[in-house]
């Protein structure tokens, strides 16, 4: 019954994402928000706790693929790989320790 519901959500999203495309001349940015809508669709299972029915929808390579993309992203702005000052050293806090913590 879970799995049912489930797949009726991803549809449901499927469904309202093409027609977003389809008709994304009528509003200012309704390609982009029927895309995102898209994009969303399957991490709705995701969310939803079925992870083998996501895994399933998406495949195994897919998932390993944005697994390494989110370790990346949060990697380049978490260890300290740049100067204070470059682009991708914005989401890290400025100052180096020894600034912080006077010994």
């Amino acid at each position: 019954m879970k799995r049912d519901s489930i797949l009726h959500v991803l549809l449901i999203g499927v469904v309202f994402g093409i027609y977003l495309i389809t008709h994304g001349q009528l509003t200012p940015g309704g390609d982009f928000q029927g895309g995102v809508i898209l994009a969303t669709a399957p991490l709705l299972v995701y969310l939803a706790g079925d992870l083998e029915t996501f895994k399933k929808i998406t495949g195994q390579a897919m998932v390993e693929l944005g697994e390494a993309a989110g370790l990346g992203f949060f990697s380049e702005n978490v260890l300290p790989l740049g100067t204070t000052g470059d682009v991708f050293s914005g989401g890290t806090i400025p100052y180096r320790l020894d600034d912080l913590y006077s010994a």
